[in-house]
């Protein structure tokens, strides 16, 4: 079975993701009951955010035969630096997710 989700993430409650989504829009597969948005500067582990951490457990709650994949708009909405983002990409990967 098939699985895709989205992450969008805006770094401060005044910024809007309207871009973010209509571009997620474009996809396919979107579905906004699929949409986890953080408003959270990016510095903030992936983990530890809010909305991040309920889409993980959401995504690695299928079995490792599922096909789950997440879309981001950008990938540095997964982390401040490159260290970041390879920790959350390596940790995607262990799990099975694509990204």
């Amino acid at each position: 079975m098939d699985y895709t989700f989205f992450y969008s993430r805006v770094s401060t409650v005044g910024q809007n993701t309207n871009h973010q989504i209509e571009n997620f829009k474009s996809v396919q597969e979107f579905n906004s009951d699929n949409l986890f948005v953080d408003r959270i500067q990016g510095n903030v582990p992936f983990l530890s955010r809010p909305e991040a951490s309920k889409l993980f457990d959401e995504m690695t709650s299928f079995s490792k035969s599922s096909n789950v994949k997440l879309v981001v708009d950008s990938i540095d909405r997964l982390g401040r630096s490159l260290i970041d983002i390879l920790t959350t990409v390596k940790l995607f990967t262990q799990n099975g997710i694509n990204l």
